[in-house]
Order: C-alpha cells, then sequence, then structure tokens
C-alpha cells in the first residue's frame, strides 16, 4: 500500500449535520399542544388533597392555640387569687379576708377550714358581674394557721368553661371541664 492509498482509507469522514432536536407534538396535526381531561382531573384531585390536608393542620393548630390560651389565663385566675389570700387583711384580733377584689376570702386563726366556689371569673383572674365575661371557674379550699405565727395553707383550682364545670368532692376534680389548673398555697398571717 502506497502513501496515498494509505491516507484515503484513514481519512477522516466528516460528520453530517444534523437537525436541530425538535419536540414530536402529540395530538391532532395543526392543533396547538394541550394537556387531556385525565391529566386536568389528576392535577386538581391532588390541588384539592393538598388543600384539605393544609386547612386541616390550620384547624388543629387554632385549637391548639385557644388551648393555650384558655390555660394562660387560668393561671392568671390562680395567681390572683393566690395573691389576695397571701395579701390576707385582718378584720380583727383573729379574722381575716383576701385583698383586692377578694375581700370574700374569709378565714379566722385557729377556726375551721373553709371552702368558696367562684363561678364569675373572667379572663384577667378577677370577678366580673358581666355574664359575657364570666369564663372560668375556681374552686378555694382555705385550711386557716394553728396560730399566728404557723403557716397555713389554701388548694385554689380553676376549670373553663364555668357553666359545665362543676367540682367532685368525693375525687377533689373538676367534671365536665375542658381543662382545669390548680396549685397549693402557704401563706403567714399579716405577711
Amino acid at each position: 500500500m502506497t502513501n496515498v492509498q494509505r491516507q484515503q482509507i484513514y481519512k477522516p469522514q466528516s460528520q453530517p449535520q444534523r437537525a436541530p432536536h425538535r419536540v414530536r407534538r402529540i395530538g391532532r396535526p395543526g392543533r396547538p399542544p394541550a394537556f387531556s381531561l385525565v391529566e386536568v382531573t389528576l392535577a386538581l384531585g391532588l390541588v384539592t388533597f393538598c388543600l384539605l390536608l393544609l386547612m386541616g393542620l390550620m384547624l388543629s393548630g387554632l385549637n391548639s392555640m385557644k388551648a393555650s390560651r384558655d390555660e394562660v389565663a387560668a393561671v392568671s385566675c390562680l395567681e390572683q387569687i393566690s395573691d389576695a389570700i397571701r395579701s390576707g387583711i385582718p378584720t380583727g384580733t383573729s379574722t381575716y379576708q383576701g385583698g383586692g377584689p377578694y375581700g370574700a376570702l374569709t378565714w379566722t386563726i385557729g377556726g375551721a377550714p373553709v371552702t368558696y366556689d367562684l363561678t364569675n371569673l373572667s379572663a384577667g383572674g378577677y370577678p366580673t358581674l358581666t355574664e359575657a365575661d364570666q369564663i372560668y371557674a375556681a374552686r378555694v379550699e382555705i385550711t386557716p394557721p394553728p396560730d399566728g405565727r404557723s403557716p397555713g395553707r389554701a388548694m385554689i383550682s380553676v376549670a373553663w368553661p364555668r357553666k359545665s364545670a362543676t367540682w367532685n368532692s368525693g375525687t377533689s376534680s373538676w367534671e365536665n371541664a375542658q381543662g382545669s389548673t390548680g396549685m397549693w398555697v402557704y401563706f403567714l398571717p399579716g405577711q
């Protein structure tokens, strides 16, 4: 083989030019491409499912937020009542009454335990006369101190809503309440 023949045999062949890649249209010729009814139905179903799921999560979040708000307001009621007991005002030689708006809470040093049911508490923790603001009910059991130097104690429990919540003395708990919270308070007379 001669050099000329070798060059012709191994001469690189030029590649043919390709046309740019085109997307093949599906559908009838002469009409623009479009989605089929099945594709549209599936897309709408998927969007509807996602929206329903999102609405369910929002509802759960709103319920959780309401429960949290109710519990914070009930704790406010507990704080107001416990502050009133701790800041008891002497009304006689051995008789005390609660401070602030809880003047109806009275106890006697060395006296018998007393119980109060408060059914007119607002979200701010104070008694109210407005029916629409009366949301919480409270049970207060005060065991007065045996003498002027010993501490007394009080059990305070708050429940909501007040219209359905009832106190069960046998179990010392609320029945028919959406929620409740409570605390024990130890106090010294005149402190």
